[in-house]
């Protein structure tokens, strides 16, 4: 019977006896989880969302150094915000920057949904903001164009989205 661990309560202390514990049991097993044995084409790459860092205010170049600095695999720029400008010379600046430090930069568009109670024209219709997306994601080698569809709020109004 597998037993559900509830994070919401479990205190730093219990975590590191946690740990501790599970590092001991495969230790014991014979589970060994070392460089040697690990096969890169089975990792799964690890990223930062610029969402989550949007408190320091930073721009993409900032983004993607500290991500270096972190040794990410990634970084989400997930709105045109994040960009001192959208001219292509600079998207590809941004790109080599990324590249330089072999971090993927993938790319939202933000919201595209005209009836969403956030949506911004800031950066033009829904139509156009996809299209200026597709282009950003190119320029920035973004494999997807990420875009949101309104708050979870919208899903609740008369009709939804």
């Amino acid at each position: 019977m597998r037993t559900r661990l509830d994070l919401s309560k479990l205190i730093r202390r219990e975590f590191l006896a946690k740990t501790g514990s599970f590092l001991a049991a495969t230790s014991a097993m014979g589970v060994r989880v070392s460089r040697s044995e690990f096969n890169p084409s089975e990792r799964v790459p690890l990223g930062l969302d610029a969402h989550s860092m949007r408190a320091m205010k930073w721009k993409a170049t900032k983004l993607i150094e500290f991500a270096a600095e972190q040794r990410l695999d990634a970084v989400l720029l997930n709105n045109f915000d994040y960009f001192e400008s959208l001219e292509r010379s600079h998207l590809e600046q941004l790109k080599q920057l990324a590249d330089k430090h072999a971090l993927r930069i993938y790319f939202g568009a933000g919201g595209i949904c005209r009836n969403a109670s956030k949506f911004s024209d800031k950066y033009g219709n829904a139509e156009s903001m996809l299209a200026k997306g597709i282009q950003v994601a190119k320029s920035l080698g973004s494999p997807t164009v990420n875009v949101k569809i309104g708050s979870i709020e919208d899903r609740f109004l008369e009709g939804g989205i």
